[in-house]
C-alpha cells in the first residue's frame, strides 16, 4: 500500500486519514457513544441520505428536533474525534 504525502504543514493528508483503520474505528466508537436519540438521527441523515423531513416522518417528530438533534450528535462525534486528535484536515 503507497504511502500518501503529508501536507506542507506536516499535517496527514486528509485521504490519509480517511483512509487509516484507525479513524474508521474512532468514527464507529464515537458513533456508538451517541445517545439513542442523536444516533437514530445521524444514522438516517448521513449514514442513509434521508432528508430532514424524511427522518422526522420515519421518527415521528418536528423537522426543527430532526435539525437540533442532528447539530447535537454531530458536535458530539465531531469532540470524540478531537479527544482522540483529529481535526478538521489532520491529525495531531
Amino acid at each position: 500500500m503507497r504511502k500518501l504525502a503529508s501536507t506542507a504543514d506536516g499535517s496527514d493528508n486528509p485521504e490519509q486519514i480517511v483512509v487509516d483503520n484507525r479513524f474508521d474505528g474512532t468514527v464507529a466508537d464515537a458513533f456508538k457513544a451517541l445517545p439513542k436519540r442523536f444516533g437514530q438521527v445521524v444514522e438516517l441523515v448521513d449514514i442513509d441520505g434521508l432528508s430532514y423531513q424524511e427522518a422526522a416522518a420515519v421518527l415521528s417528530t418536528p423537522v426543527g428536533t430532526v435539525m437540533s438533534r442532528l447539530h447535537r450528535g454531530r458536535s458530539r462525534m465531531k469532540a470524540q474525534l478531537t479527544s482522540e486528535g483529529y481535526f478538521r484536515g489532520g491529525r495531531r
